[in-house]
This record gives structure tokens, sequence and C-alpha cells, in this order.
């Protein structure tokens, strides 16, 4: 069942097969006029294809209006209600569950922009110029993980192809996340058309810009994941080569990273400057070994003084040698020796002089 906010959805221009183009409200307005109201007969649609995949929505012309709050509705053209099975073919070809009213204006959507992106964006020369384009293909578009659109870039380009998944919000997307972590995922562009004007159908010239604007922030995007990925798979290959050759010393290993560059055995240059830069790591992050010795290791101990040997040397160092007490006196005789010593140095030199 298709909710009645569908009705919402507006259309700047439509298809007129009676005069088989394209043509404005003002135009379709001018011809109702002139048929005294009447249009029923040669109804327009919302887009040649679609008239003629036989998904073609009926529109008629509605005239500029204000609204009670003032708001001013420019002229558009609106659908005929009672087109609900289009809409449920519709929302079945593009994969979305129908029965969900609050999606009901994005099948028409997703349609459109899946159109503008399977005919239009290649013939553009804009577009077709900024994007590199050598072919689009449109593919099952009912299989959720499988792309809408696929681009193939022309040769220089830095990625072969983009691979376009046109989402509203949440309610169509694939059941994976844009990017894992193969390259390949890389090429994915989840295209969210959430910002194009939800209730109306533009047209390719009203799209295009915006579109050119989120394809410039992809593609920036996908330059500085292809390097990061080819910069993580360089250090790969090099912490695996600097594995297999650390034992060399770095004159031998950067000989034999150079052979084997030139023998292509090593996939580019920035794998061998990424592999010097690990070997030297490396060696500097290694642990000092110690030196060769026939000699036992040993450790010098502080032996503590006692302080009865401590007042003999001082005993001896104020008297130049001179006075050697016995060693059997015990530490305090020794502290009332150590004080009675005169405090005149030259005169314990004396003493020891006169008794020579």
């Amino acid at each position: 069942m298709t909710n009645s906010t569908s009705l919402k959805l507006t259309w700047p221009q439509a298809w007129y097969p009676k005069e088989q183009r394209d043509i404005t409200v003002e135009y379709a307005l001018k011809v109702r006029d002139q048929n005294s109201g009447e249009y029923r007969e040669n109804p327009c649609f919302n887009s040649r294809e679609w008239y003629e995949s036989g998904y073609g929505i009926r529109l008629f012309p509605k005239r500029e209006y204000t609204t009670q709050r003032g708001i001013v509705v420019r002229a558009h053209f609106c659908q005929y209600r009672g087109q609900e099975n289009t809409y449920t073919k519709i929302a079945e070809e593009i994969g979305i569950n129908n029965s969900d009213a609050q999606y009901t204006n994005t099948p028409a959507r997703i349609k459109t922009m899946i159109d503008y992106l399977s005919t239009n964006i290649a013939e553009d020369n804009i577009s077709a110029s900024q994007m590199e384009i050598v072919t689009v293909n449109k593919l099952q578009v009912n299989d959720l993980n499988c792309p809408d659109i696929i681009i193939h870039h022309k040769g220089g380009f830095h990625r072969r192809e983009t691979r376009i998944f046109v989402i509203d919000g949440y309610c169509r997307k694939p059941n994976y996340d844009e990017r894992d972590s193969t390259v390949q995922s890389i090429d994915n562009w989840f295209l969210n058309i959430t910002k194009y004007a939800p209730n109306t159908i533009t047209t390719w010239e009203a799209v295009r810009p915006l579109l050119m604007e989120e394809w410039n922030s992809f593609n920036n995007r996908t330059k500085s994941e292809i390097s990061a990925f080819n910069d993580r798979l360089d250090r790969e290959e090099a912490e695996v080569l600097v594995a297999e050759l650390i034992d060399l010393d770095y004159e031998n290993f950067l000989a034999e990273i150079k052979l084997r560059l030139s023998n292509g055995d090593i996939s580019s240059q920035s794998v061998l400057d990424s592999a010097k830069e690990l070997y030297l790591e490396n060696i500097h992050s290694r642990p000092e070994e110690p030196e060769f010795t026939t000699h036992p290791s040993f450790e010098l101990k502080d032996n503590p003084v006692s302080e009865k040997d401590e007042l003999l040397q001082k005993i001896q160092s104020r008297t130049f040698g001179y006075i050697r007490p016995p060693i059997s006196l015990d530490s305090e005789a020794l502290r009332i020796l150590l004080e009675n010593l005169p405090s005149n140095p030259v005169i314990l030199l004396n003493m020891r002089i006169a008794t020579s």
C-alpha cells in the first residue's frame, strides 16, 4: 500500500508524448489554457525513459500560488492520484519494500538518479571530463548488494572503475560497509541522495553541480586511501625483507636489497626505502653486548671501618705517625688520648723531632 506522502513529489519539467519532447510547466499551462482547462486527454509523464518502460507517472501542471502562511510556491508538475501500482513496480525494481510508508518518495528519487547516472553522466561534457569516463554500465538495481552503476575510467586515472550504490538515507543500502580491508572496496561509492530536494525530482542540470561536488570529495578521499593502503603493503613487504636479512651488516644489506630491486624481487623503490629505515631502527634498538674479558667479574664492596680503627687513624694522622697507641686500648681510652693531644701541629712535629 502506497502512502499518500508520495503525492508531495513535484517535477520542474515533464515528458510530453504528443510532441515527443520535454516541456516546461509554463508551456503545459499554456496548452491547458488553450484547451479550456482540459488536459487529461494528452497527459505528461515524469520522463521519457519511464514512459517507454511502462513505469511512467502521469503528471499535470500546477500554477504558482501562495499558502496561507504567505509562502510562494512556484509552478510545478504534480502527479495524479491512483498510481499506487506504478510506485509498487518501481519499489520492486530497485529492491525496496514498498510497505514501509515513510520511504514512499524514495523509489522515484532513486530510480531517477540511477537513470541520470546511466545516461546523462556519460553524455554530459562536464561530468564526463571531470570523472574521466570511458563507459558506464547499469547493473541489476534490485539487488542491494550489487552496485547500481559501474563507471570505467580512462587509463591515466588512479582507479580503474567506480562502483556507485545509490542510497536515500538508511532505507536502501548494501548489507556491508562501504570500506573493508581490501583495496577493491576503495572503488565503492555510497551516493546518498538525501540532500537532493526530498520532495522534488530535479533536472539533471540541477543535480549535476551537487553531484560533481560530492564526486570531488569522494575522489580525493580515494586518493588518500589508496596511498595509505600502498604504504601499508610496502611496510609489510619491507618487514619480511628485513627479518630475512637482519644478520647482514649494513653494507651487505644494502647491496642485497638493491640487487633484488634490479631483479624485480622487490616491488618498488619505496619498499627498498622502507626496508633501509626498518633495518636501521632494528639495529639501533638492539641492546649493547658486553665486552669480552678473560677475568672473572667482581664487585667492589665497601668494608665498614670500626670506631676503634677510625680513632687510631686520627691519632696517627695528628701526630704524623709518632704516637702508635697499643692495640689493647679500647675506644673510650683512644678518644681521651685524641682529645688531649695538642691542637697545634707544630708542637706535635717538634715533639717527634726531639725524640728522634
